[in-house]
């Protein structure tokens, strides 16, 4: 274990590196004093083979936090508008509603937006929350999803989040399940739309926190 901590400074190191200073992995355009620099990006798969198994979750983390710069900011409703508007998401999310503009966010990543979150408070647990998130399109599949998610339940002390997606809006179900989201059983299901708390176009996921 030892060990495994010691390769995961390593690795956090390496990607901070590649981050900030934004090397290539052909060492042929670098200067003589970039070379071993960009030796960094070849021995990633290296790491990553220590730490397979039970330590991918880890190693995932460790890379989201390391690659990415995210922050959420006071949600901005004519930006939003505006953005959604241009990128033509419209007919990919469900809408975003936004009861307590103190629970919505603006999402950026390296200062430029790249999404909108909010979250709503369960009525009958307030240790649980219902989540709804949009990143613009050119912006998916950086990890951005899982990031903003984790923040939001961290300041907020949530024990868990839920997220009701449409069935058809499988991108999204793939980026829930991705950052450690659930399905709720097919049976949980089915009463919370006979209940009428769940329309039949949709689907409930769930992501547990300590």
């Amino acid at each position: 274990m030892a060990f495994n901590g010691l390769y995961c400074i390593l690795l956090r190191y390496h990607l901070v590196f590649i981050r900030d200073r934004k090397v290539t992995a052909n060492p042929t355009v670098l200067g003589d004093d970039q070379r071993w620099n960009a030796m960094i990006i070849s021995v990633l798969p290296f790491y990553l083979f220590i730490l397979k198994g039970e330590n991918m979750k880890v190693i995932d983390q460790f890379i989201l936090e390391s690659v990415s710069n995210i922050s959420l900011h006071p949600f901005d409703e004519k930006l939003y508008l505006s953005l959604i508007s241009k990128h033509n998401q419209q007919d990919s999310h469900v809408a975003f509603r936004v009861n307590n503009y103190d629970n919505a966010y603006t999402i950026k990543y390296d200062n430029e937006v790249c999404g909108f979150i909010s979250f709503v408070r369960s009525n009958f647990d307030k240790n649980q929350a219902f989540i709804q998130i949009v990143i613009i399109r050119k912006f998916r599949g950086r990890g951005i999803l899982q990031v903003s998610e984790d923040t939001v339940d961290k300041n907020n002390k949530l024990k868990r989040l839920l997220a009701s997606i449409k069935i058809k809006n499988i991108a999204s179900i793939k980026a829930h399940l991705k950052a450690g989201f659930k399905y709720f059983p097919e049976d949980k299901l089915n009463e919370l739309r006979l209940k009428k708390n769940l329309d039949k176009n949709m689907t409930r996921l769930y992501k547990d926190y300590k």
